[in-house]
């Protein structure tokens, strides 16, 4: 299943980690291992078999990912692909190879996912920038009611505290 994008959904129980997530692909996989719903057939995520508390996302990735590379046969979980892993090699093989092929990532579709995160930096480099022009604009206020206060003959220290701008700039 090498070279394919395989999109899974977790589903966390409320009671999760005494009971483990449901696992299922987005789309049909032929995999000897996978329901024909998408649902994952995998011990590990199992509360009756192998599950415990203890186990991390990591760890139920990776034996899904170790599964798709090794089935399971003494866990079948549809039928064709079983019979098919089990008595014509060659044709899984194709099989897989061609579903792979069809859940490669468009070069489109990443250069799309990409955008969308150049697009989220620049948002947040340009709110950095504005809150540091507005840091800088009230610090050129003070400075200027402080050189405004020298001349009046005032020595008044500049306590950098813009109240009324914090409260602004914070909503409230």
């Amino acid at each position: 299943m090498e070279g394919g994008l395989y999109k899974i959904n977790l589903k966390f129980p409320e009671d999760y980690p005494v009971l483990p997530p449901k696992c299922v692909f987005e789309k049909k996989l032929f995999h000897p291992n996978v329901y024909p719903s998408g649902a994952v057939c995998l011990s590990i995520i199992n509360d009756e078999e192998d599950w415990r508390a203890g186990l991390k996302v990591k760890d139920i990735l990776l034996g899904i990912q170790d599964l798709l590379a090794n089935p399971n046969t003494k866990s079948p979980a549809q039928k064709e692909a079983f019979e098919s892993y089990n008595k014509k090699s060659d044709e899984y093989r194709r099989k897989v190879r061609e579903q792979a092929k069809e859940c490669i990532p468009k070069l489109e579709d990443f250069k799309r996912h990409l955008n969308k995160n150049d697009k989220e930096k620049e948002v947040n480099k340009n709110s950095t920038n504005t809150t540091t022009n507005d840091n800088s604009n009230n610090n050129t206020a003070n400075n200027e009611n402080n050189a405004s206060n020298k001349i009046n003959g005032e020595n008044a220290p500049n306590t950098g505290n813009n109240d009324t701008n914090n409260t602004t700039n914070n909503g409230k």
